[in-house]
């Protein structure tokens, strides 16, 4: 029989209760990068957050709620730094604004850092979406983000001319986000060894490549 649950809204909590609910998804990220999404019990992550287990029901009403949670987090993280500034500008300008190839070389450098620091919840993200229709369209709709900012991006190359005409902004958007998140992949958890900083450089130079972006923009 399904657990009742009596979760209470988190714009309802008070402090000690937004601390208690942290403090459970932060005891979530490690029993499922620990066990895996399907292993993981409830049980082991309210040990971890070191509360009862029913204090778990007050504040998510399943395990795969508080995956979602956690997801979320990291997919935060990971779209923040995934792809060029919306702010870049054609050239560098004094008020600190970045060029493209700044703005492009500052988003794979982030990408790269969040991959890196979330590359076992990533793994379990993947396996994750196999078993449940929501975590995979929590997935697809984080590869539709990272796809569209990239589109709207060499959109805007195009119009000012630093990046080719004739290249399909949205054919390209997926190419080259599937070049980041594949590279990261086989990098980060196929064990290829890379040299962190060349790694930017040589992706960078890829991404600008890949749009014709000229060498003065």
């Amino acid at each position: 029989m399904a657990t009742m649950s009596n979760e209470v809204p988190e714009r309802q909590l008070t402090p000690r209760g937004l601390r208690t609910r942290a403090q459970l998804v932060g005891a979530a990220r490690t029993i499922f990068e620990r066990d895996g999404f399907v292993a993981s019990r409830i049980t082991d992550i309210a040990d971890e957050a070191a509360v009862s287990h029913g204090t778990f029901y007050t504040y998510f009403e399943s395990k795969e709620q508080i995956f979602r949670e956690v997801l979320e987090s990291i997919r935060e993280v990971m779209l923040d730094g995934g792809q060029p500034a919306e702010e870049a500008t054609v050239e560098a300008v004094p008020d600190g604004r970045l060029s493209p190839r700044e703005s492009i070389a500052r988003a794979n450098r982030r990408y790269l850092e969040a991959y890196r620091d979330n590359c076992q919840l990533m793994i379990i993200w993947e396996q994750a979406a196999t078993l449940n229709e929501e975590f995979r369209g929590l997935l697809a709709d984080s590869r539709h983000s990272f796809t569209g900012r990239s589109e709207r991006f060499i959109r805007r190359l195009q119009v000012t001319g630093a990046a080719q005409a004739d290249i399909d902004p949205h054919y390209a958007a997926h190419a080259l986000t599937a070049m980041m998140s594949r590279f990261a992949y086989v990098w980060f958890l196929g064990g290829e060894r890379f040299e962190f900083e060349t790694a930017v450089d040589q992706l960078t130079r890829l991404w600008c490549n890949a749009v014709g972006l000229a060498d003065d923009a």
